[in-house]
């Protein structure tokens, strides 16, 4: 049998401006290596989790996307994790093809239980 817990959670104002940040990062990471798998595979590249979350390193470098270093990167790396699943589920025609999140879609957010 399974069980869920469903908590309700009263932020703080610097709260919830960290967690809207931790949002916007995920779903940023997200969308750049969607576009960045379509690319790759337009030139015949095949990506995996591994060779993106290298890139997602050097991601993390580069001045414009500096602010990705404010999260934690185990919420960058669960946005790669879905993205992976998003394809494989799509290869394997149990979904359709990943799409884009924007801002006005619900947000949602997975942390490791040690952060």
């Amino acid at each position: 049998m399974l069980k869920a817990i469903k908590f309700r959670i009263y932020p703080t104002i610097e709260q919830k401006t960290l967690i809207h940040k931790h949002f916007g990062c995920a779903r940023v990471v997200y969308n750049y290596f969607l576009a960045y798998r379509q690319k790759q595979y337009a030139q015949g590249i095949r990506e995996n989790y591994f060779s993106m979350q290298k890139a997602l390193t050097t991601l993390k470098k580069q001045e414009a996307y500096a602010y990705l270093s404010e999260c934690n990167s185990q919420s960058l790396q669960m946005a790669l994790r879905q993205l992976t699943t998003a394809f494989d589920r799509f290869f394997s025609k149990l979904a359709d093809y990943p799409r884009f999140k924007s801002k006005s879609m619900r947000s949602s957010l997975s942390v490791s239980r040690n952060t």
